[in-house]
């Protein structure tokens, strides 16, 4: 029976051991790999999914399951292109890089030496300039998104970014906070065309996929895409528009390839080098030990650091387009690597599937690590503080996606976030332990979760600290409304885009200013990907200006009022709107 089951899923979805040439046999471990993705498919939730196991120098498994149109029944293969989103930005910084070794550029030079048409209004002002290297890592302080065009059968081209960017503020200052950045890589694109001379996609196909044999990766160029299928949260197949923000992800590739570009990253690699061995090293390094706001999170150019586990440290970049997903996940102390590709939304948990199989792998080679050394909470420890030490915590909250405001109730804090209700019980370290009320209507410790209040650098921010993926995130920072004067009150109300190009894709769709539990916000939905509601505290500048509030990634950083044809119209992230409906 176990020999058939193996037989049929070798039918279906067509795996294959490639290049294994060493002494360890990872068939076993792969198995319940293969499993989740053979059950991931046959619920449905997922179309396509393709990934290679690297080991030092080989791809020693590739496995392609499913469908790439699922709707002909084209069955997915090692040729079969997926849009690698995100993963794009480890491309780019690796083509500045290599013109930093080449000596071309110097990343820890000022932005503007090499693009001096770059400029950007500054929300705090600061002397400190914006250099590629804060690019590559996403600590420019530029605003996340210039959000209108991002999906586009015809995309701009990226270097009407800088264009973009004159209606804007930096929400930060340079090296202040990590903020995750697809305007920053849209400029080192541009530092790429002004430092060479060529196209973008010139550079990247001559210096990158040309070494590395990657024959099957493209660049979306100038106005032009390829559209591939995809599928969206419920399994439907939905067209793939091309991305303005080509450098930050615009490129596609099969799986092969993408298992090329990882694999330069072991030690153990030796085919052509595109990097220096130090370059590498350098791009895995810590850039942000001096971040306090960073609470502890390590970052590298632009790796993120996931656990350790018996594979060693952990490397990965992942990437998403509007339906397909991807990961490129390396551990070079074990020389291991995986690359996952899928035209389908839901297959987030193969990030973590992924990461347990390198841990597994890792094993079979004769590596260990001792999982005492994992971090643990200590015993819960609860303490009666009196009302006001708990009422100095009282107040509103932003983040840049959602408000909330925290109450004294009885001997503990209270607030609701995202519609969960959390009862925030003080405990002896100074931290609190939250609890739900579950479906059975009891209140319920989350064990696994500390919220923690902190003031660093000048800013009153509530922590979210998760032990199970060892993660501390702002979830709030601590705010004061202003008052709202008749202008602004007037200005409530419903917005709609104006001139609506034909061939853009409206990332978002709804806008609205207006007060809710006397808070100035500005709501905006998402309306590709569940209608996912953005609801952001809005700070009055000036009878013309307001600056969105929270620390982290913003969908627009300025909402500017103009007057264009004795109309009065609202600039926000790209978005060119008018008011069509009134607050009552």
């Amino acid at each position: 029976m176990r020999k058939l089951l193996l037989l049929s899923i070798a039918f279906l979805f067509c795996y294959k051991f490639y290049g294994q040439t060493n002494k360890v046999n990872y068939s076993n471990v792969l198995e319940n790999y293969i499993k989740e993705i053979e059950n991931t498919l046959e619920k449905g939730s997922a179309k396509a999914i393709s990934f290679a196991l690297i080991d030092g120098n080989k791809i020693v498994y590739l496995g392609n399951y499913g469908y790439s149109d699922f709707e002909n029944k084209v069955k997915a293969d090692s040729n079969t292109v997926y849009g690698i989103g995100s993963i794009s930005k480890l491309i780019t910084a690796s083509s500045v890089l290599q013109l930093h070794e080449k000596g071309v550029l110097n990343i820890d030079s000022s932005f503007t030496k090499y693009c001096s048409d770059f400029s950007i209004k500054q929300k705090i002002q600061t002397n400190i300039q914006i250099t590629p290297r804060m690019l590559i890592c996403h600590y420019s302080g530029l605003p996340s998104d210039i959000t209108d065009g991002t999906f586009s059968k015809k995309p701009k081209h990226f270097s009407s970014v800088i264009e973009s960017l004159d209606k804007e503020y930096a929400p930060f200052p340079p090296n202040y906070v990590y903020s995750y950045s697809n305007i920053g890589y849209s400029l080192l694109g541009v530092l790429i065309e002004k430092s060479t001379g060529k196209k973008y996609e010139e550079y990247v196909k001559q210096n990158i996929f040309e070494p590395l044999g990657m024959y099957s990766a493209i660049v979306d160029g100038d106005n032009s895409t390829v559209l591939l299928k995809g599928y969206d949260e419920k399994g439907n197949q939905r067209d793939e528009y091309g991305i303005w923000p080509v450098p930050a992800g615009g490129i596609k590739s099969n799986i092969i390839d993408l298992a090329k570009f990882a694999m330069t990253f072991l030690p153990e690699y030796k085919g052509i080098k595109i990097l220096e061995t130090m370059t590498i090293k350098e791009m895995l390094t810590v850039q942000n030990q001096n971040i306090p706001l960073d609470l502890g999170e390590k970052h590298g150019m632009p790796w993120f650091y996931g656990n350790i586990n018996s594979a060693g440290q952990i490397y990965y970049h992942s990437g998403g387009t509007m339906n397909h997903r991807g990961v490129v996940i390396i551990a070079p102390e074990s020389n291991l690597a995986i690359a996952l590709l899928s035209n389908s939304v839901n297959v987030g948990r193969f990030h973590r599937l992924s990461i347990n199989l390198l841990d597994s792998c890792a094993k079979l080679k004769g590596r260990t690590i001792d999982l005492k050394t994992t971090k643990e909470f200590a015993e819960i420890d609860t303490v009666t503080l009196i009302k006001d030490v708990l009422e100095k915590y009282n107040g509103l909250y932003a983040h840049p996606s959602f408000v909330f405001e925290i109450l004294t109730k009885g001997n503990q804090l209270y607030t609701k976030i995202q519609d969960t209700d959390y009862f925030l019980k003080p405990l002896k370290d100074g931290s609190f332990v939250p609890q739900i009320i579950n479906s059975e209507g009891s209140l319920e410790i989350l064990t696994n979760l500390r919220f923690e209040f902190s003031n660093i650098d000048g800013n009153e921010i509530l922590i979210y600290n998760n032990i199970d993926i060892q993660s501390k995130q702002i979830l709030g920072t601590k705010f004061h409304q202003k008052g709202i004067d008749s202008l602004w009150h007037s200005r409530l109300g419903k917005y709609e885009i104006l001139d609506k190009n034909e061939n853009g894709h409206l990332f978002l769709s709804y806008f609205e200013l207006t007060i809710e539990n006397g808070v100035l916000v500005f709501n905006q939905m998402e309306d590709y990907e569940g209608k996912e509601k953005w609801q952001t505290a809005i700070e009055i500048i000036n009878k013309n200006t307001a600056f969105t509030i929270g620390i982290g990634r913003h969908r627009g950083t300025t909402l500017l009022f103009e007057t264009e044809n004795g109309n009065e119209i609202l600039w926000f992230s790209g978005y060119k709107l008018k008011l069509v409906q009134e607050t009552d």
